[in-house]
């Protein structure tokens, strides 16, 4: 509109923006710790639900935060009270350690010093997108089971559109999934932002992990928690007559490499289908006129990429 101001963290260098913004951060004792300014960090002394009707939450008209699973209840609270209230998250690997991360006092000054596009984990507003993708992380943290509610939030998730093209999914190891990456940006490589490495290993997808898997190497081996609930996403069996149809392009794959090695076969296919969430979770979620992020003619073969496009196109 004519005339009318910007508001002042749009006209502000990002120091002055810093200092405007209230940065929050949830302890594990479920305390929450603030830096309002410059000043050093705080422990308020309270639970989320008390600093929610605190005259410090009423004032923080600016609040940043990591964004991870410690933060997840909070930033739902937050962004469900006062509509003017500006939001932002950033990459829980602005701490370099899981431990940094876990202390509040260095997790608030740390994030002082996020300074990375938004696209690497750098400081977005938190919008309807991470809202669906936190609500379901909120409620599994909550509730602790996959029930009828943590299925409606899977299908609301800026994921789900793209993954509801491959009909044999384990619908709850893709919420357990889901819940666990939050964000697929926390996982871009800022060297190599187009390739998937850092999520492939924050999933354990190893060789070593898919040989102690197949029972071809020792357990002792075995680091490979996610690394399981990532093949349980994919290999839950549908319909396998149809296996040449265009959306089974992941037991094709497997079926490929399954006759050399089992291993070989699980770990790659895994591979594929971490790839494919990826970039379409970070299609979903890129500012409105930014370069795609998942180009379907790229990833598919042909014939798979026609019927991908079609399925999107079915949904809108």
């Amino acid at each position: 509109m004519r005339g009318a101001l910007a508001p002042p963290y749009l006209t502000m260098t990002p120091l002055e923006t810093d200092l405007l913004a209230t940065k929050l951060h949830v302890s594990a004792a479920g305390e929450v710790w603030a830096i309002v300014a410059d000043g050093a960090p705080i422990n308020s002394g309270l639970s989320i639900i008390q600093f929610l009707i605190s005259a410090a939450c009423a004032r923080a008209g600016f609040v940043r935060m990591i964004g991870n699973h410690a933060n997840a209840q909070l930033l739902m609270a937050l962004s469900d009270g006062e509509p003017r209230r500006r939001i932002e998250v950033c990459s829980p690997l602005v701490c370099p350690t899981a431990g940094l991360r876990s202390t509040p006092q260095m997790a608030l000054y740390a994030m002082r010093r996020c300074n990375a596009a938004p696209r690497l984990g750098g400081w977005h507003v938190f919008g309807r997108n991470d809202r669906a993708a936190y609500a379901l992380a909120s409620y599994l943290q909550k509730v602790g089971k996959i029930d009828d509610t943590a299925m409606a939030l899977l299908r609301v998730h800026p994921a789900w559109p793209a993954m509801s093209f491959i009909p044999h999914l384990n619908l709850q190891a893709c919420s357990h999934l889901l819940s666990t990456i939050l964000d697929p940006r926390w996982y871009t490589d800022r060297h190599a932002p187009n390739r998937s490495s850092k999520l492939r290993a924050f999933l354990g997808l190893t060789m070593a992990n898919a040989r102690a898997m197949v029972g071809a190497e020792d357990m002792r081996r075995w680091r490979g928690g996610l690394y399981t609930m990532v093949a349980d996403c994919w290999s839950w069996p549908k319909d396998l007559h149809r296996i040449e149809a265009p959306p089974y392009f992941l037991y094709r794959i497997f079926r490929k490499l399954a006759g050399d090695s089992l291993a070989k076969a699980v770990l790659r296919t895994s591979q594929k289908f971490i790839d494919f969430v990826w970039l379409a979770w970070l299609d979903a979620v890129r500012p409105a006129g930014a370069k795609p992020a998942f180009i379907p003619e790229r990833f598919f073969h042909p014939q798979e990429a026609e019927a991908f496009s079609a399925h999107l196109a079915s949904l809108r």
